[in-house]
């Protein structure tokens, strides 16, 4: 085979690749939009649930209502990860949309990086939203500075990888949508509770302290409060102790969930395209 034919071949396999990445993308998307349900769901319980806690603080500095706000914003985060992502995911098994693809000529790892991207775009609107209403209630926010910008957006990125490949294998086992959908709330919820609203009020928090700078949304949620709100404020918001993750093997922890993460799933997707996994 000439060296062009293989470059011609490489291209067009690279352009099918980025077909397939951008229509999965953008069905997930348009479900999502096309479902009122899942909309109040992804963009209405955290904001909902911040403003109850936000009520019983009362007079509560600025900061802390700036944690409150960024620890359930990443609450939502993790319910669009799990619930509507996992969602989208077994509604496409039930109907036997694999069965189709198998047909196909499709790329396993478009169809996730499609997803994941989807679910990342959410996800951000989620959180985002929360801590709009944390501003407009009182919270105080503060960029450390430019370079913070790149690790927030790492942090959250990887965070949200995570817990939409943690989706994958529940929804592979569940027998119907509803159960799922259970399945999937009550790992969210269970996960900010013990780890005290995702490790914004460590004095809540049904674990060890010291395990709210390694486990996954505890710690990301932490790095992104320190990159959010004014440095020495820690304490009055609530924080510390643990001491704040303020260093890089931080996020080295995070990519690393992140990226095995990631791999994980490209691993139970080509599953899915290539063998048969349909719900019971």
């Amino acid at each position: 085979m000439s060296k062009e034919k293989a470059d011609s071949q490489d291209h067009r396999s690279f352009s099918n690749w980025c077909k397939q990445f951008k229509a999965f993308y953008l069905r997930s998307i348009h479900e999502f939009l096309n479902s009122w349900s899942l909309i109040f769901i992804a963009l209405g319980f955290a904001p909902f649930m911040y403003l109850v806690y936000n009520a019983s603080l009362g007079s509560a500095p600025p900061t802390m209502k700036a944690g409150l706000s960024i620890g359930i914003g990443i609450f939502g985060s993790m319910i669009v990860c799990l619930y509507v992502f996992g969602n989208q995911l077994i509604i496409d098994l039930e109907d036997q949309r694999y069965e189709t693809y198998r047909s196909m000529p499709m790329m396993p790892t478009a169809d996730l990086a499609g997803r994941l991207s989807a679910g990342i775009t959410i996800s951000s609107v989620a959180f985002l939203t929360t801590v709009f209403i944390g501003l407009v209630t009182g919270a105080s926010y503060s960029v450390r500075g430019l370079n913070s910008i790149p690790v927030i957006i790492a942090a959250f990125a990887f965070s949200c990888v995570l817990w939409m490949i943690v989706s994958i294998p529940m929804v592979m086992t569940a027998s119907n949508e509803r159960y799922a959908e259970l399945l999937t709330t009550i790992t969210a919820v269970i996960a900010t509770l013990i780890t005290g609203n995702n490790g914004v009020m460590p004095e809540a928090a049904m674990v060890s302290e010291n395990l709210l700078n390694i486990i996954p949304n505890s710690l990301s949620t932490r790095v992104l409060s320190y990159h959010l709100i004014e440095g020495g404020a820690y304490t009055e918001a609530g924080l510390v102790p643990p001491a704040m993750p303020s260093g890089i093997e931080s996020l080295g922890l995070l990519t690393v969930y992140g990226v095995v993460s990631a791999l994980a799933g490209v691993m139970l997707v080509r599953k899915l395209h290539n063998k048969k996994v349909l719900p019971k």
